[in-house]
């Protein structure tokens, strides 16, 4: 009987210290999300967004809720387009479309005055919205 109360301490301590980690991860800006349903469960604390391979054939309308992002990587899929919401994403430093099938971007672009790396190769791109000279931390 004193045997099956400690296990059951423990396993209650071993429980709570788990979600004490997965709430201390959620609070690290340093996490990296990799799962659009998991970072959408709290948007306001998702500051580095990997969807990279995902498959992805349009851009996720959702990774406009994440305001804090700071890192988004949507290389490797299928995108043809990016829309005008990329914009909205003003914290944004690293944005990686390598590897997409991308042929414009959107003017909204120059929005990302923090943006400090832009990926954009393997694409077929025809040309350059004239706001990206307005980038001058690239």
């Amino acid at each position: 009987m004193r045997i099956s109360f400690i296990l059951i301490l423990t396993f209650l301590a071993f429980i709570d210290a788990h979600a004490h980690e997965k709430e201390f991860i959620q609070n690290d800006s340093t996490y990296i999300y990799r799962s659009l349903s998991e970072a959408l469960i709290n948007p306001d604390k998702v500051y580095r967004l990997f969807l990279s391979k995902s498959k992805l054939d349009s851009f996720p309308q959702q990774i406009a809720l994440f305001k804090n992002l700071i890192e988004l990587d949507l290389s490797k899929n299928r995108l043809k387009a990016i829309p005008p919401a990329i914009g909205e994403l003003v914290h944004l430093r690293k944005l990686n479309l390598a590897n997409n099938q991308l042929v414009h971007l959107p003017s909204e672009i120059g929005q990302l005055k923090e943006l400090v790396y832009l990926g954009l190769n393997r694409n077929i791109l025809e040309d350059l919205p004239p706001t990206i000279g307005e980038l001058q931390n690239l």
